[in-house]
């Protein structure tokens, strides 16, 4: 009784490996990550924790095959053991060509790193690798990191649903989007404008403003005047020629704002300064919105169509506004580098939140792009203070700077930034 027990006992073990295939590894197989990132789990399906990311390029020890989900059980380097989706837009497995069908567990398939919001309540950042570029969206504990879109200047809705943000287009003809991250649609809402940038939100949800190209000239101006005329204070390349003088005038193009319905596809144009960039919406006054002129930032009453000036540093950049409305933050023209200050949006005074190492030695580094978080204690910023540009994290009293990743994710994320006051970040 007793063998038949243990013979009944190996019988079902045997069964059980052969559904799991738990062949283990003697042939060396590795896996290579090939999405942007991929989620490590305690067990089979998406029901078990996460412990651990695997980011692009990088390579494991495959251990075992689930082949009833098409799971793969791999070493990570420190030692331990994890599950990771086999779909083949994920992974690339030495040795084992046939690509799987998306792996289904009860809860749903595993995305490249989970969904969206993990749980209600949860926060998230979005960032661009550069204008134009990639658009990933990353929790603040450095899970759930994963490719969302391409665009520029990023922008999260108040309840963190939706992102919005613009394309360019051929002749810098561009288009402004809403991303939905739950199900990943994305949907026009506007065209046919030069050059849009910097979507920003109404605290409803209902409304976006951006910036966009219009006015001024777009192209080199060749013009001739007869003697007696004032010249454009810009003109250059003068010549007298056949009783006339010749010059050209260079590109100078205008920015204004943009108002846009989401729910009818109205648009308006607010009223604007010759340069207008980067606007931020108030979402406890529901009526302002700030934005970066040439003259300094200006406050626009979006009711009331008027704006007026509410600083005239004319180094004041990409202005971002705080949750609660009593200060933006923004991206500093300071000599030849950039800084992050905040500025009251009661009285204008501002505090210089980032520094260099040593002023005594004219050593500086750049950080740029500001962006707050939900309850508006923190400020995440992009700075190139170790030789490359990374996402930091800091206090709102500029206390407490430091690397919001670890190295093994920052060394995945590629910035770049080019100081035309870009949006580069999104907290929600």
């Amino acid at each position: 009784m007793h063998k038949k027990f243990i013979t009944l006992v190996i019988v079902f073990g045997l069964f059980l490996t052969t559904s799991l295939i738990y062949a283990q590894s003697s042939t060396n197989q590795t896996m290579t990550i090939i999405t942007n990132g991929l989620n490590v789990r305690s067990g089979v399906g998406m029901d078990y924790p996460i412990m651990d990311v695997l980011l692009q390029n990088q390579t494991v020890a495959i251990i075992g095959h689930d082949t009833a989900t098409g799971w793969w059980h791999v070493q990570l380097d420190d030692g331990r053991a994890g599950w990771v989706s086999g779909w083949h837009e994920y992974v690339r497995v030495d040795g084992e060509v046939p690509p799987l069908n998306p792996p289904r567990s009860q809860g749903g398939d595993e995305l490249p790193l989970s969904s969206p919001r993990s749980q209600e309540g949860d926060e998230m950042i979005v960032f661009q690798t550069v204008s134009g570029g990639a658009i990933y969206a990353i929790e603040p504990s450095g899970y759930n990191f994963r490719h969302v879109t391409y665009g520029i200047d990023p922008a999260l809705s108040h309840d963190g649903r939706s992102l919005a943000f613009t394309r360019w287009d051929g002749a810098e003809i561009g288009t402004v989007w809403v991303h939905d991250l739950a199900t990943g649609t994305e949907r026009l809402i506007a065209s046919g404008m030069y050059e849009p940038k910097s979507p920003t939100w109404s605290p409803d949800g209902r409304y976006v403003i951006i910036s966009f190209q219009q006015g001024g000239n777009r192209e080199i101006l060749h013009l001739c005047v007869t003697p007696g005329h004032r010249l454009p204070p810009r003109a250059y390349d003068i010549e007298f020629s056949n009783g006339k003088i010749c010059y050209k005038v260079p590109a100078h193009t205008q920015w204004k704002l943009k108002k846009i319905d989401l729910v009818t596809g109205a648009t308006q144009d607010l009223a604007s300064a010759e340069y207008s960039f980067a606007p931020t919406w108030d979402s406890v006054n529901s009526w302002r919105v700030i934005f970066s002129a040439d003259t300094g930032l200006q406050q626009l009453d979006v009711n009331q169509n008027q704006y007026w000036a509410l600083t005239t540093d004319l180094r004041d950049h990409a202005p971002v506004m705080s949750p609660n409305g009593n200060y933006v933050a923004v991206t500093y023209r300071q000599h030849d580098y950039w800084e992050v200050y905040t500025i009251n949006t009661e009285n204008g005074n501002r505090n210089r939140l980032t520094k260099p190492p040593n002023l005594l030695l004219g050593e500086h580094y750049n950080s740029v792009s500001p962006a707050w978080s939900p309850d508006g204690s923190q400020i995440a910023f992009v700075t190139d203070r170790n030789g490359r540009w990374e996402i930091w994290l800091m206090n709102a009293d500029g206390s407490n700077q430091h690397a919001m990743f670890s190295e093994k994710i920052n060394s995945h994320i590629l910035l770049d930034y080019h100081g035309m006051d870009e949006r580069m970040l999104s907290w929600r």
